[in-house]
Order: C-alpha cells, then structure tokens, then sequence
C-alpha cells in the first residue's frame, strides 16, 4: 500500500484529539495519569519518509 507518508493515520488522530481537547477544554492525560497540554504520537521508530513522485 502507497500513501501520502509514513504514519499518516498517527498524526492525524493526534492533530484531532489535540484540537478537541483545548477547544472542549478537555484534560489530556497520558497511561499514568499524568497531565499534557499536547499528545505527540510514539511511533516506535524513526519515520520512513518517502520521496515525492514526480
């Protein structure tokens, strides 16, 4: 399967839970209850970033 990046379905999830959470002023917390502004996503691995076809 080809798409538009590596970990696409990642980044976008975490753009939308960010994105709910500060307009619903909804806490974000991670697995030990800590308290975050932002989630980034953990993608256990360096991105594989392809390169743009012509």
């Amino acid at each position: 399967m080809s798409g538009p990046g590596s970990f696409t379905g990642l980044r976008i999830g975490a753009c939308l839970v960010n994105t709910l959470a500060h307009e619903l002023n909804i806490p974000l917390k991670d697995h030990h209850g800590k308290k975050h502004q932002i989630i980034i996503p953990d993608y256990g691995r360096e991105a594989n970033i392809s390169k743009p076809k012509k």
